[in-house]
């Protein structure tokens, strides 16, 4: 990975796809365990055990989310609405399949939305379209296991 400072409060961050790709299957896959390891340090107090690994879920949420958006952007200058229908569709089920290990909906939703931001800004030809895409997805999330907009 490198950084760059290009000056005025921007950082240009290069990283291989190959790499992201390793990490966000590595956070996966280690959330589950800090959350348990958080559980037993906790000893009998489960009221901050909860609270504890409610918010250690939360920040893997953030991290995992914040990667998603990222390697969303290696593919987006080159992307067909087929390839953008796919995506969104993928971003849905990995939200609805955390969503039901506990993540929050709201970290989700957002991140599809800046995920739209960056691919519109990169394939302006398909911006309306892909605006179009993220509605649908953050709507169906929004929804999903019973709450509305």
């Amino acid at each position: 990975m490198s950084v760059e400072n290009m000056g005025n409060g921007y950082v240009k961050v290069g990283v291989k796809q190959e790499d992201l790709e390793a990490s966000i299957a590595g956070l996966r896959q280690l959330k589950p365990i800090l959350q348990a390891q958080v559980t037993r340090g906790n000893g009998n107090n489960t009221r901050q055990a909860a609270i504890d690994r409610a918010e250690i879920g939360k920040h893997f949420d953030t991290a995992i989310n914040a990667m998603l958006i990222l390697y969303s952007a290696f593919e987006a200058s080159e992307m067909t609405e087929e390839e953008i229908t796919k995506q969104f569709e993928a971003m849905e089920r990995e939200a609805k399949k955390e969503i039901d290990t506990g993540a929050d909906k709201i970290a989700f939703m957002c991140g599809i939305s800046r995920t739209a931001a960056g691919m519109a800004g990169k394939n302006p030809k398909y911006a309306r379209f892909i605006t179009d895409k993220a509605k649908e997805a953050i709507e169906n999330i929004a929804k999903y296991k019973g709450q509305q907009m």
